[in-house]
């Protein structure tokens, strides 16, 4: 069932500086734009809204939905982080690298989203212990694992390259869609 067509596919601003902030804001006010417009008869205290992808950019969209509900309607919320925009593993070590920018737009999401519901309404997940691990210390919230294997769980492989003369293999995984890139893999 379709309530609403939002999207976090959309182009990034060219922007080096204040391009990620602006697209934070506008993909989180679209956001909350579109719950506005889900019947209020759907979601109420009894419900549980379900985000499987959940990044920043909602965390803002729902915080600020929220605000405009009225407190004895707001439902609870789980939200699972799968997409990794805040840590990386350092090459060559065990140790990774946490990208400071995006972390600050998660907390400061968080923030607000924590203002408007009491923890026992509030259920966070994330695909992995070591994800989930670091979006509690950046959250500062319990982020519980989701039992699904996501990339950072897998021991890094070095690079090879195809016999010589031989034809490299390319495995696209999951559909195939111009916004993920699609477009690329022809060429290569």
């Amino acid at each position: 069932l379709a309530l609403f067509r939002y999207t976090p596919y959309v182009k990034p601003s060219p922007r080096k500086i204040r391009g990620p902030l602006a697209d934070f804001c506008r993909l989180g006010l679209s956001l909350r734009q579109q719950l506005q417009h889900v019947p209020s008869a759907l979601i109420t205290a009894d419900a549980m809204l379900v985000s499987t992808l959940t990044t920043a950019n909602e965390l803002l969209g729902l915080a600020l939905w929220l605000r405009q509900t009225t407190h004895r309607l707001r439902p609870r919320l789980a939200l699972n982080f799968m997409i990794d925009n805040i840590s990386r593993p350092l090459p060559g070590t065990s140790r990774w690298e946490i990208r400071k920018k995006s972390a600050l737009l998660y907390r400061l999401a968080f923030s607000l989203l924590r203002r408007q519901l009491p923890p026992e309404r509030l259920h966070l997940s994330a695909g992995g212990e070591t994800f989930a691990r670091t979006m509690s210390e950046i959250l500062r919230y319990p982020v519980a694992v989701f039992p699904l294997p996501v990339q950072h769980e897998l021991q890094s492989v070095p690079r090879s390259r195809p016999p010589s003369g031989g034809v490299p293999l390319i495995v696209v995984l999951g559909m195939m869609r111009p916004q993920k890139g699609a477009e690329l893999v022809g060429p290569v």
